[in-house]
């Protein structure tokens, strides 16, 4: 991410999101001085490896508490008058299980966003096939009565596959790829149907 946070910068300054989630930065924890992302709180955690780490971006207007960190996982609440929402960004490497245990615990039945790149490829959400990591997220999103936002086209450059995913706790979810940017994968923009005291959108990018 280091080489490209103009690049993240200006995706940021254009489209305002609320709440802008960004996977596999690697460690830039040295680096995010106060010059980047100027009226967001910055919440950075490590990967597992040199590829790895999370960092999520949550506007000042919004009202928020940290739940939980732990390695490529960050997961935060944000009030919404009678109830409270869950935001949780991911980050699963392709050699590493999913954090299966971690995230039936932190998904607790309450309004739940769980975006991130998962690695995990299934027809259902519009990838080419079905693989192991698929079937086990899969499980977790029946399991837990979650919704895959539907994208009509590949979030990975490199392949035909949408394994960028945006989660949510109620149906039919408002996703769409964004043509933007130089990573391997696209940008994925979520208008939520949540409300605080300001307009609400996600971004999760790369």
């Amino acid at each position: 991410l280091l080489s490209r946070l103009p690049e993240v910068q200006d995706l940021v300054d254009t489209n305002c999101p609320s709440v802008c989630a960004l996977v596999e930065t690697g460690d830039i924890s040295s680096s995010l001085s106060g010059q980047w992302f100027p009226g967001y709180h910055r919440f950075f955690t490590p990967g597992s490896n040199s590829h790895g780490g999370v960092l999520v971006l949550v506007h000042n207007s919004i009202t928020y508490a940290v739940k939980y960190s732990e390695v490529n996982l960050i997961a935060l609440t944000i009030p919404l008058g009678l109830c409270t929402l869950s935001v949780i960004a991911c980050y699963s490497p392709p050699d590493s299980t999913l954090p299966t245990d971690t995230l039936k615990f932190l998904l607790d039945g309450s309004p739940t966003l769980l975006l991130g790149d998962f690695n995990a490829k299934s027809i259902d959400w519009n990838c080419t096939h079905n693989n192991a990591r698929g079937r086990v997220l899969q499980n977790i999103i029946e399991e837990c009565e979650l919704h895959v936002g539907f994208v009509d086209r590949p979030t990975s450059k490199r392949s035909k596959n949408v394994i960028d995913l945006i989660i949510t706790s109620f149906p039919s979810p408002e996703v769409s790829v964004l043509s933007y940017g130089t990573s391997d994968h696209w940008p994925v923009l979520f208008t939520s149907p949540w409300f605080t005291s300001s307009s609400f959108s996600f971004k999760e990018v790369r």
